[in-house]
């Protein structure tokens, strides 16, 4: 299953080696109730996002999958495409449709016929982005502020 590592301790030379470690959170004592709070809300909140499933439609039968797993879609020849680190699945369901089932604070259109997650983008340039894949995508004139939009409120979210 899906885990957060969080260091409660008074020791402040532990971060550097907690964050090389892939902490989530590190907490220095003392600490009060209230920060506790903030931090495991952080947890829950994170663990939501990366554990959402969708469905779709492929070939004939109903597919699950993890959000988390998508790094981009693609509306192409009258189908969709999801691009996955290890595989792209094809369906026919609308981009609408998958856009609606997917975590819209992930998710943004990155051009008309474009979905990306916000959490694969590497670079953005003034008319592309580059995804964790190596993938450059179209980055729509009217798509540009939204989505820089959508990364500034994540990272406030994340910190």
């Amino acid at each position: 299953g899906n885990f957060l590592l969080v260091v409660l301790t008074y020791c402040a030379f532990y971060s550097i080696p907690a964050y090389e470690g892939e902490t989530y959170r590190f907490v220095l004592k003392p600490f009060d109730a209230p920060t506790i709070y903030n931090v495991l809300n952080a947890c829950f909140s994170n663990l939501e996002k990366t554990g959402r499933r969708i469905q779709f439609t492929m070939g004939a039968r109903r597919r699950f999958l993890e959000a988390s797993r998508i790094l981009w879609i693609v509306s192409l020849n009258r189908k969709r495409h999801i691009h996955l680190e290890e595989e792209v699945l094809s369906t026919w369901d609308t981009m609408r449709e998958l856009y609606e089932a997917l975590p819209q604070e992930r998710f943004v259109y990155a051009h008309k016929s474009h979905i990306v997650n916000l959490d694969k983008i590497l670079k953005i340039d003034k008319n592309t982005i580059e995804i964790s894949d190596g993938t450059v995508l179209p980055l729509g004139r009217n798509m540009r502020a939204s989505l820089l939009a959508a990364m500034q409120q994540l990272w406030e979210e994340d910190r």
